[in-house]
């Protein structure tokens, strides 16, 4: 499990960032149908590890890249609950890419989650990963209804500004 530390800001990510990674998504996606090794680089992502009284008392924090990390989180999500053909597989990818294993032994739904976020952020991303009725002010909840608008477009062939792509290209290429 990654952690968000305390000190790390609440999510705030908006258009101005969700748009340009969707349409970064949906160009590997394009990419890839000429070339399956096609790759694309979002960034660093920085973490530190922490060991407790014994090895396996460990904690890894997300030093940064955790805006990233939650929004890809949401955009699993989204993909997910998006009713839309995603390709064989695809939704129990997108389950392992949101839980640890064994997520349905853990003593707490905080603890199942791959990417934990921050205090201030908990309770949304946990319904959104665990589909249930979303917090309506949370910027999570405001990215998860955008993406789903997003991929709807992208699926009526109607996204003027994402390449075309199928939503199972573009779910293979976010996994």
């Amino acid at each position: 499990q990654l952690q968000v530390p305390l000190y790390q800001r609440q999510y705030e990510w908006d258009l101005k960032e969700w748009n340009p990674l969707f349409d970064d998504i949906a160009r590997l996606a394009l990419d890839r149908q000429s070339s399956t090794k096609e790759s694309h680089f979002l960034g660093p992502i920085v973490l530190a590890t922490v060991v407790g009284d014994t090895p396996s008392q460990k904690t890894t924090f997300i030093v940064d890249g955790q805006q990233r990390l939650l929004t890809l989180t949401v955009l699993l999500c989204a993909l997910r609950d998006s009713g839309l053909p995603l390709g064989s597989g695809t939704r129990g990818k997108i389950d392992a890419c949101l839980r640890v294993a064994n997520w349905h032994k853990v003593s707490s739904p905080t603890a199942a989650l791959k990417v934990l976020p921050g205090p201030g952020d908990r309770k949304a991303f946990l319904m959104i990963v665990d589909e249930q009725t979303h917090v309506s002010r949370h910027q999570a909840t405001k990215a998860h209804a955008h993406f789903g608008k997003r991929l709807e477009a992208l699926h009526q062939k109607v996204d003027k500004s994402a390449p075309d792509v199928t939503v199972p290209q573009f779910a293979a290429a976010a996994l």
